[in-house]
């Protein structure tokens, strides 16, 4: 795991909303440094007040980080995110762990990890679903249902944990569409 120099571990986020500011919050209450490439102000300052550190690009939000946690909304946002001139692939080191916060087909995510294994950018690619319960029993809590192969899922696991209530994971497949699901109480 990438740290800084305390021995903390470093996580990236790529946009951020209100469940990314939540889940930035968790995470620095569990001890991570993070950091985030935002470009609305008004994000940016939750996010500064929760203890964050600003990213000044998209390169910088990857660089030194064990996880980078990437929203996106569109597919078409996937070249410039991580493959265009400023993205991620240029400050991430091999090896880290990508969570992707997306609403994007399961073919558009198995064809962005073969292109990143392709280009031998990163080892390990998770799917991340979040959510808010809003049952009497939920009672508003963090939840993340995670889809990836067995040791993305694996590396993904305390982070993941550090930021909900709880965690649902397909683990020993590669998506969320053709697995067994396993649970974690976080």
């Amino acid at each position: 795991m990438a740290t800084d120099g305390d021995g903390v571990g470093v996580v990236g986020f790529v946009g951020l909303d209100d469940l990314s500011l939540d889940m930035a919050a968790s995470l620095l209450r569990a001890g991570y440094k993070v950091q985030a490439f935002e470009i609305d102000e008004t994000l940016v300052d939750k996010f500064l007040k929760l203890g964050g550190t600003r990213s000044a690009s998209l390169i910088e939000a990857g660089k030194e980080v064990a996880a980078l946690i990437v929203l996106i909304s569109h597919v078409d946002q996937i070249n410039d995110v991580f493959f265009g001139q400023q993205g991620v692939l240029k400050g991430l080191q091999k090896g880290a762990l990508i969570i992707l916060r997306s609403t994007i087909l399961p073919s558009y995510i198995q064809n962005l990890e073969k292109r990143l294994r392709d280009e031998d950018s990163m080892a390990h690619l998770i799917e991340a679903y979040v959510s808010r319960g809003f049952s009497e029993v939920l009672e508003g809590r963090t939840m993340i249902t995670s889809s990836g192969r067995s040791e993305a899922n694996a590396k993904a696991q305390p982070i993941l944990s550090a930021m909900c209530e709880k965690l649902f994971t397909f683990d020993k497949v590669k998506y969320a569409l053709e697995g067994v699901i396993s649970s974690w109480s976080c």
